[in-house]
């Protein structure tokens, strides 16, 4: 216990096999309470023998690149409000076997870093943000040896989900700063809302192929946002898959986006509630269908499923609302009166 701020950093020595930690006596009753301290660097948190807190203004850092700061609480378990990060190409692992973990702050996988959750991860608010580098692969991930939970809050940004996720009612997938790129890499099934932002019809760099699947894979050459299943991907009935789009795009007729790709689609599009600018429903502006093309990305099988959307040139709505008609005419009578008055002068 203890008050004020400061910065604990944890240092090994490679050359032997002492581990930095912090640790407790008895395994029983202790407890580290983070208020508002940075703790980073390499080594353990907790040794399976404390219960850990990281509150609002607390930060947990893996901050050494090619090294892991695991986190190890008891049977009591690790709760977040605060900041957990994996930065620098380091990796935060947590371990959880025998106890819960539970996020409603902020998990930050930098590029090339990985936040690694030994159970599951259970996300109820916050953010999960996962930093886009110019390609995928030395992009954030997040990997979850059972379960990534997220039962509310955010998963924003561009990365690679490792393990089977769920997103329930009150959860948000945004890939991006858009556009990004978001691939998960087992079953996942989305309810809730998900929010595509389209800023041109490039792939990778290059136009897209109608007959293909068009997978995208680099963030930097790729202008909208995508989401990759690489197992089944299932949408829940309600689901809401929101539209927009960037830097004054407007669609062209026969302009499609594969929004999402996935082995195996489980969905009734009938169910599912998709918008575009202005909260007006998809149609006319857009028409939607899952397809079953060839696709050469290195994962997954040949053959894969895509949901695209493809614009039939009628013009987006502007998400500012038109005049009404009363507006106009007092705008119109208001003139009038004013030459008139000018008239009389």
């Amino acid at each position: 216990t203890g008050d004020g701020t400061g910065r604990i950093q944890l240092v090994e020595n490679t050359a032997s096999t002492a581990v930095a930690r912090i640790d407790g006596v008895d395994g029983v009753n202790d407890v580290l309470i983070n208020v508002n301290n940075r703790i980073h660097g390499e080594g353990a948190i907790g040794v399976n023998r404390i219960e850990i807190q990281n509150q609002a203004a607390g930060v947990i850092e893996a901050d050494v690149a090619g090294r892991t700061l695991f986190v190890d609480p008891n049977s009591s378990g690790f709760s977040n409000q605060g900041t957990l990060s994996a930065s620098n190409g380091g990796t935060l692992n947590i371990i959880q076997t025998s106890s819960t973990f539970e996020t409603s702050g902020i998990v930050f996988a930098g590029a090339g870093s990985t936040v690694s959750v030994t159970g599951v991860f259970t996300q109820t608010g916050g953010e999960t943000v996962l930093e886009g580098g110019p390609t995928v692969a030395d992009s954030g991930l997040l990997s979850s040896t059972v379960n990534a939970d997220f039962q509310g809050g955010q998963l924003s940004g561009s990365g690679t989900i490792s393990g089977s996720a769920t997103f329930g009612v009150n959860a948000i997938v945004a890939p991006g700063a858009s556009p990004g790129i978001i691939n998960f890499l087992d079953d996942t099934s989305f309810a809730g809302i998900i929010d595509i932002a389209l800023a041109g019809t490039l792939v990778d760099g290059l136009g897209q192929v109608i007959t293909d699947v068009n997978t995208a894979s680099v963030i930097a050459t790729t202008e909208f946002d995508q989401i990759n299943v690489f197992d089944t991907a299932t949408l829940v009935d309600g689901l809401t898959i929101n539209i927009s789009t960037e830097g004054g795009f407007n669609p062209l007729s026969g302009d499609f986006f594969d929004i999402m790709t996935a082995d195996l689609f489980d969905v009734d599009l009938s169910m599912i509630n998709f918008t575009v600018p202005g909260g007006l429903d998809i149609d006319p502006y857009f028409s939607l269908a899952i397809l079953t093309l060839p696709d050469d990305s290195p994962l997954g099988p040949a053959m894969r499923q895509v949901l695209r959307i493809t614009s039939t040139g009628a013009p987006v709505p502007d998400a500012v609302p038109e005049p009404t008609t009363w507006a106009l005419f007092l705008v119109g009578f208001g003139g009038l009166m004013i030459r008139r008055m000018a008239r009389r002068r």
